[in-house]
């Protein structure tokens, strides 16, 4: 195929005319991503995302031949049912167990398109050496129409890429050598090879966290290390003080700092007074949730979200992943109702 053939130069058209959007979606995306992870799961290196080149999108197109025995009239529709990746997400994690825990919150936050495990799939080959990661495509859950987000993005799917640090490497690497490029049989053999090694290495590397975490002569520490701080050292480090009091249990930095992010957001003009308050305030209610609900997250992380989406709920709903706020809201709604039907049989007793 040439540049000069009807479909390309209308494709590139329709690209130029999207792509900002796409930018934006990105953006959106990879919020929801972060938001969600940050409030489960704390294995997490990088989330990273980037929109596709439009050179990237038609060499894409030609080289997996997705107008092969296409009509000229339904090459652009073939298009965009085939290339699900305009907008792309990879999520880079430390263990290869962490990578099957990713894929399952993204499970429960976006409606699943389709997915690929690659790691499995060479695992179940005896003799296959190569690309290893998790792929996802996905858009947001109809369910999620009232999101603020769905009218803008809710139409527009998007591919999310789950590795370890050892499998982002490799393809790095990869990918600069020999991706989209002929080599040679031997060198093939030799990339293999590697891999080999790079899927070792990804193994002992589970090996030896098991054996650090199990070995006896490991320091512990029973400190909670400070979070980094932002611009109110003095706010920010007596809040995290007086927190770390009300709800038992450590808090990563990380975690810590993007809680920070979320109340600098969402609420600009915050104070300790009013935030402590609001969580005193919500705290009996909250543990009162988590005791009637054992088998629900119970990281400290999503506690002091949910104390703050308890005292406002609509100014701190994005504080608490969605499927963490309906099981929260219905067992509210209950409650609600348990104490109206207190209520009513006491003024029937009076």
């Amino acid at each position: 195929m040439t540049a000069s053939e009807p479909w390309e130069n209308e494709f590139k058209a329709y690209y130029v005319e999207h792509s900002r959007h796409w930018v934006r979606a990105l953006k959106y995306f990879r919020s929801l991503i972060e938001l969600r992870l940050s409030s489960e799961f704390e294995e997490v290196v990088e989330v990273v995302g980037r929109v596709k080149t439009v050179e990237s999108c038609v060499e894409k197109i030609v080289r997996r031949r997705y107008l092969t025995g296409i009509s000229p009239e339904e090459h652009l529709e073939q298009i965009y049912k085939r290339l699900t990746d305009f907008v792309g997400i990879r999520i880079v994690c430390f263990f290869e167990e962490d990578v099957a825990q990713v894929a399952a919150i993204l499970r429960q936050e976006f409606y699943v398109i389709a997915e690929t495990n690659k790691i499995e799939e060479l695992e179940e080959s005896e003799a296959m050496f190569g690309y290893r990661a998790h792929h996802l495509d996905l858009s947001l859950e109809q369910s999620k129409s009232d999101q603020p987000g769905f009218k803008l993005f809710g139409s527009i799917s998007f591919e999310v890429q789950i590795r370890t640090i050892v499998q982002d490497a490799w393809t790095t690497l990869q990918n600069k050598l020999a991706y989209k490029k002929a080599i040679t049989k031997m060198a093939r053999r030799k990339l293999a090879a590697l891999a080999a090694v790079f899927e070792s290495i990804d193994h002992d590397f589970v090996e030896l966290r098991d054996q650090i975490s199990t070995d006896p002569l490991a320091p512990i520490s029973t400190e909670h290390q400070s979070p980094p701080l932002q611009s109110d050292i003095g706010d920010e480090s007596e809040l995290y003080s007086r927190v770390l009091s009300v709800i038992a249990g450590p808090i990563s930095p990380a975690m810590w700092q993007r809680l920070m992010l979320d109340l600098d957001h969402l609420y600009p003009e915050w104070s300790v007074r009013v935030i402590l308050a609001a969580i005193e305030e919500q705290l009996v209610r909250i543990s009162s949730y988590f005791e009637q609900n054992p088998n629900i997250n119970l990281k400290p992380i999503l506690k002091i979200r949910l104390l703050l989406y308890a005292s406002n709920p609509v100014r701190f709903k994005p504080m608490v992943p969605i499927s963490d706020r309906q099981v929260f809201d219905a067992w509210s709604a209950q409650e609600r109702g348990v104490q109206d039907a207190k209520k009513k049989a006491l003024r029937g007793q009076g």
